[in-house]
């Protein structure tokens, strides 16, 4: 990915190793993929993600009052299907491995293990939505 922000990194690695996500993103989809890796708008939803993610994992389990809205916007305005969160949590966990010094172990465990907790979480919130995508 270059030289990109993490942001834009974690944008361009997810259209990268699972490029029917871009579909998901209607302003994006009909962006060349030149366009894509100078979007800003690209790079403010990696913003998005990695700020919404700090945030939820800051309180460290407690973050139902967050999540529920995100689960909403995501299940019927957004049209996102859970697979995709486990999708971004893999592209996530794989950046910090390219990036971040020592990370790996017991920091990549403690990574996946949050990250799944959110995940498993937003199951419930689709399920108890009555989102089946």
């Amino acid at each position: 990915m270059g030289t990109h922000s993490p942001s834009l990194s974690l944008s361009l690695s997810l259209f990268k190793a699972h490029p029917a996500t871009i579909q998901l993103f209607p302003k994006f989809r009909s962006l060349s993929e030149a366009e894509i890796q100078e979007s800003a708008a690209v790079s403010n939803h990696g913003a998005t993600v990695i700020n919404k993610l700090g945030d939820l994992l800051s309180r460290r389990g407690e973050y139902g009052a967050e999540l529920k809205p995100m689960a909403q916007s995501h299940a019927h305005t957004h049209k996102i299907p859970l697979e995709n969160f486990t999708l971004i949590s893999e592209v996530i966990v794989q950046l910090m491995k390219e990036k971040v010094a020592g990370f790996g172990g017991d920091s990549e465990a403690a990574m996946r293990k949050a990250l799944a907790a959110l995940v498993t979480d937003l199951q419930g919130l689709y399920k108890e939505l009555g989102f089946k995508g």
